[in-house]
């Protein structure tokens, strides 16, 4: 919006300038910054979801983290569900709202969410029938489910990217030929039918086919041995020879192990290339990625699928999201200028264009395009799939 950017990146300490206003206590008014035809799609996007500013400042403001508003005692909220219990690592309860405007349509009194990183620990729990709905599915037990409790096994399209990093400040990463060469050396569609086995489409492209129409013709990256080992060897490492010790970091998961496992054995199998695993915790691991303390790093790019600027506009310079450290002054120029381009055929030239500079640059190597999968137990109905992995709480019905 008008003079937001501004506004956050310090240049300006006046929000008024900012595009942004309640007219009255039901109205807002949104001012953008340029035509912007995928607004009223981009804020059904949870980003867009309101929050009581009284209560942030009064518990240290909007600007500081950890701050206490989000307790039970101070936490106020407008859905179908207020928080009633919260026990830290073990679960959190929410209950049904006595003011919410629809009350007597929510089915549910009480839902319970439990923390659990382990998939294989959250599938126990499930066998065990201490759970309705998991989050995921080992990809291990993918194929067992489908045999066994074909009924219990959701698998839908999801708008999102699994992919790894390249940080592009370090040696010998900061070689685009180095980049290449190993985003070809991968099988994605091997990946794809022998590990996640769950509907996955390899990702050529970042940027998921469909979004708002868009069908990219750039053709990407795909598995392509011998060119991977001729890059390499212009690189300097013919064969792997003098290729130092690199390390790809992985957040805590049995379904990021067994791909970083895959991985590595392509790239020392087809380029000689040895690289080192290493898995951090989400927290440790978020602060590793954000502070560039890595070599290669997995990595994923999910957002509301109203338009494909919000996929390549994550690897522009500066971007939250480009933990490569990648910079392109013609890439982020395109960028802007999709933005300020309203003919939907003259923005997905200019989309082309910016994938075709994305892989010749490469600081991404995009390995698949995700689905849902999860299970749900038989009693839970009323229970819909959604591009986003969200879903209205509210409507959802436990049958004996």
């Amino acid at each position: 919006m008008a003079g937001a950017t501004d506004f956050n990146q310090g240049r300006s300490a006046d929000f008024s300038t900012v595009g942004c206003r309640a007219i009255d206590d039901r109205t807002l008014e949104i001012r953008a910054a340029r035509p912007t035809p995928f607004l009223l799609r981009m804020m059904s996007a949870r980003t867009w979801f309101p929050i009581p500013v009284h209560v942030l400042k009064q518990h240290g403001g909007m600007h500081r983290k950890g701050t206490q508003w989000t307790r039970l005692e101070n936490i106020v909220s407008n859905g179908p569900y207020v928080l009633t219990e919260w026990k830290q690592n073990q679960f959190i309860q929410v209950s049904r709202s006595s003011t919410y405007w629809d009350r007597d349509n929510v089915n549910l009194d009480h839902i319970k969410f439990f923390p659990i990183e382990s998939e294989t620990f959250e599938d126990a729990a499930y066998r065990a029938v201490q759970l309705h709905r998991t989050y995921g599915v080992p990809v291990t037990k993918i194929e067992t489910y489908r045999k066994e409790r074909p009924d219990e096994l959701r698998i839908s399209p999801f708008s999102g990217t699994y992919y790894y990093s390249f940080n592009t400040t370090r040696p010998p990463l900061d070689d685009a030929r180095v980049r290449q060469a190993l985003a070809m050396a991968i099988d994605r569609k091997g990946i794809t039918d022998e590990i996640t086995r769950a509907g996955e489409l390899p990702a050529h492209r970042f940027t998921p086919d469909g979004i708002s129409g868009y069908v990219s013709t750039v053709p990407g990256v795909s598995l392509n041995r011998e060119r991977a080992r001729e890059l390499l060897a212009e690189a300097g490492f013919p064969g792997g020879e003098g290729f130092p010790t690199i390390t790809l970091l992985y957040n805590t998961s049995e379904n990021h192990r067994v791909i970083a496992e895959a991985v590595q054995q392509m790239w020392q199998k087809e380029l000689g290339v040895d690289i080192q695993l290493e898995n951090q915790e989400w927290k440790v691991y978020l602060d590793s990625i954000h502070l560039g303390n890595f070599d290669i790093a997995r990595n994923a790019y999910i957002v509301a699928p109203d338009d494909p600027t919000r996929f390549l506009e994550s690897t522009r310079t500066g971007h939250g999201f480009n933990v490569a450290g990648w910079s392109n002054a013609g890439y982020d120029r395109l960028l802007t200028a999709s933005l300020e381009e309203v003919e939907p055929t003259k923005r997905w030239e200019i989309f082309t264009t910016m994938e075709e500079l994305l892989f010749e640059e490469m600081p991404i190597a995009p390995i698949y395009h995700y689905t849902n999968k999860y299970l749900i137990r038989p009693e839970v109905k009323n229970w819909t799939d959604n591009m986003l992995n969200t879903y209205p709480l509210r409507e959802a019905l436990l049958e004996p």
